[in-house]
């Protein structure tokens, strides 16, 4: 797109451009456009799952969070915790947010050993969390409201702890959690606390939620 050129004549090319990419591929290709930024999506024309444990672009304290491509070249997108202490998964029911936080959990625990990272997790539905309970990193799992109260008070205790000590914490925590709306309010209170906290002492979250509203998230 020429810096002159106007959005409004880009999208009448659409139907053009997916016609030809169809005639190319033998079959029928549906083309977006997304302003801002300016970009045309076009479907990959082999989709595979993508087999982390073969391609591990990942390091020590860093979760793969997924792959996206940049004109035909994989970008892999890494959360590092260092760096992003927290991450926020948000979308509707069936959109995904559960294989993300468990392919998430995978890379990290398959690229940092359980003496280095702990898990917490939270999941009142007892199902999307439920197989990294098994992990060797896991030391907690909570299934219903007064454990998973009882995890995050332990997560805050430790966070306040940590803090009082001015030491250099000798493992890192992550807490896990399913859904964030279905949490009790006296645990969304004490999450804001350790979400303020958490960066300098190695405690992150990693949280779930189909409302990602101002009430839930504090």
């Amino acid at each position: 797109k020429a810096p002159e050129e106007k959005i409004g004549n880009v999208e009448k090319l659409l139907a053009e451009v997916a016609l030809a990419i169809s005639e190319q591929r033998g079959r029928s290709v549906k083309v977006r456009f997304q302003h801002p930024p300016i970009m045309l999506e076009v479907p990959h024309p082999n989709p595979q799952p993508i087999r982390w444990p073969r391609v591990s672009p990942n390091g020590p304290h860093e979760a793969l969070a997924g792959r996206g491509y940049e004109w035909g070249r994989a970008v892999d997108q890494i959360v590092k915790l260092d760096k992003s202490p927290h991450t926020l998964i948000a979308g509707i029911t069936g959109s995904g947010k559960s294989v993300l936080a468990q392919g998430m959990a995978l890379s990290l625990a398959r690229k940092t050993s359980p003496a280095e990272c702990r898990f917490m997790l939270i999941d009142l539905k007892r199902e999307d969390l439920v197989p990294l309970a098994k992990l060797p990193h896991t030391v907690e799992f909570a299934g219903d409201p007064d454990h998973a109260m009882r995890v995050i008070e332990s997560v805050a205790e430790e966070s306040a702890r940590r803090r009082d000590s001015h030491g250099k914490p000798n493992h890192r925590i992550v807490l896990w959690i399913d859904e964030l709306a279905q949490l009790p309010v006296d645990g969304l209170q004490m999450l804001n606390s350790i979400l303020a906290l958490g960066r300098s002492q190695q405690i992150n979250v990693v949280s779930a939620t189909q409302h990602p509203t101002a009430e839930i998230m504090g």
